[in-house]
């Protein structure tokens, strides 16, 4: 366990390295597939909650606005972590103020 010395700031690394020790600092804390941090156990989806929130998410925004014509799920191809969304807009005039 990690003792403060002082009035020092506590930090995301701080709280991660809590309980056990630190990594040399030339250690990687990166994926090599996606470049996303190790620690982060954010949407997977290969995860199947996760795809039906990914779904849910997609069906209630293409519901709510009608100049999206697609939206595209993000991962990465090797571990399948979620990575963002990428939508597609229609280009007819209507649709912009």
């Amino acid at each position: 366990m990690t003792k403060l010395n002082g009035n020092n700031p506590l930090d995301r690394d701080y709280f991660k390295y809590k309980h056990r020790d630190r990594p040399k600092k030339e250690e990687k804390q990166i994926t090599p597939c996606c470049g996303q941090d190790i620690d982060y156990k954010g949407m997977n989806v290969n995860n199947e909650y996760d795809w039906k929130l990914i779904e849910e998410y997609i069906e209630e925004k293409l519901r709510e606005y009608a100049s999206t014509e697609s939206i595209t799920p993000k991962s990465c191809k090797k571990c399948g972590r979620f990575l963002g969304y990428s939508s597609i807009l229609r280009r007819d005039k209507k649709y912009f103020r």
